[in-house]
């Protein structure tokens, strides 16, 4: 298993979206089962949806059970298909054409009540990768229901979720965790770590949690971005937050 896309985790479930399929994994231990002696899940992979290499970003699952997928080459989000790679079920409004090109660079997914509302992308544009050059200040955060860009100007974002009447998303090249007021449109910085941000969830408290940060010095960033003015790295090193002003988050 060639781990490359997200992951949508559950109680008993785990789906993990990889470099050609879909994985699904299945926890066989019973409430009373320990295994080696601390751990009370152990997901095992039960069956795998073949996709081809269509670049899967972010999973969700339905209300009804059906799973969706970013499909980052296609531009669109998508489900499995019995016939096919994929079944595309949205794209956004700027994108005139489903073909294998990355044209934006869809890649995060916000679940609301059992349906895909918010997804996030590196640009507007419409052709062949065209996002490779629009990395600093052309990202969008997009409602899927009005297909209406409700956040621009932003550097790479990932990972938008919905936390009340706010969506937490990260902009990824600015190392920051952006906090989206919805019937303001008011947005703000909860935290700002140096680096590379990518990926983050909400504990049980709703509030903000968890994410992953990696150097942004060197070729990846450079080849895209130019002489942008990155942050001191902090490699690698995982965060948790909370809200500001509380004692102790980072």
């Amino acid at each position: 298993m060639e781990c490359h896309g997200g992951i949508a985790a559950f109680n008993q479930r785990v789906y993990v979206g990889t470099k050609t399929e879909i994985w699904r994994l299945e926890n066989i231990l019973e409430s009373n089962e320990i295994a080696n002696e601390m751990f009370d899940r152990l997901y095992v992979p039960r069956t795998a949806e073949m996709t081809g290499d269509i670049n899967i970003h972010e999973l969700g699952v339905e209300a009804s059970g059906r799973l969706i997928f970013v499909n980052t080459h296609h531009s669109c989000l998508a489900t499995v298909s019995a016939t096919r790679a994929f079944k595309p079920i949205w794209q956004p409004k700027f994108i005139s054409k489903l073909a294998p090109e990355d044209r934006c660079h869809l890649n995060g997914v916000a679940m609301e009540n059992g349906r895909a509302h918010y997804v996030t992308a590196f640009s507007q544009a419409d052709s062949l990768e065209g996002w490779r050059g629009q990395c600093v200040g052309g990202g969008v955060l997009i409602d899927i229901d009005t297909d209406q860009i409700i956040a621009d100007g932003l550097s790479m974002p990932h990972s938008p979720r919905v936390v009340g009447n706010v969506i937490y998303f990260v902009d990824s090249l600015r190392g920051a965790l952006v906090r989206l007021d919805r019937a303001s449109g008011q947005r703000e910085d909860v935290a700002i770590c140096p680096g590379f941000a990518r990926g983050r969830s909400s504990k049980g408290s709703g509030r903000p949690s968890l994410g992953g940060w990696k150097a942004t010095e060197g070729g990846f960033c450079r080849s895209l971005c130019g002489d942008h003015d990155f942050a001191a790295a902090r490699g690698g090193v995982s965060w948790a937050f909370g809200d500001p002003g509380d004692e102790g988050s980072q």
